[in-house]
């Protein structure tokens, strides 16, 4: 018996998940973003979006983090430094 798993290529993972952020369904964006991250742990618009939605998700901690990694790769990058002040702030 064989299993077949549909691979879905993480651009389409990530469109997938702006249509759920979009939707306000924050957890099944989330996972998305995870997927194609997992499939390409360099993928910037994935890794952003990430840290959007947990923002959304109140889950600062961890949005921060993601901003973190960004910012390293992206050093100049204003949008990514802007979400990871914010990020922090929200921490308190």
């Amino acid at each position: 018996m064989y299993l077949y798993v549909e691979q879905i290529p993480p651009q389409n993972s990530v469109q997938l998940g702006n249509i759920r952020y979009g939707q306000e369904k924050y957890e099944e964006a989330l996972d998305l973003y995870n997927k194609a991250l997992n499939a390409d742990t360099g993928y910037t618009i994935a890794e952003y979006n990430a840290g959007l939605t947990l923002k959304h998700l109140q889950k600062f901690t961890e949005a921060r983090e993601r901003f973190e990694r960004l910012n390293r790769r992206h050093p100049h990058d204003n949008d990514v430094m802007l979400q990871l002040a914010e990020s922090i702030a929200a921490q308190g």
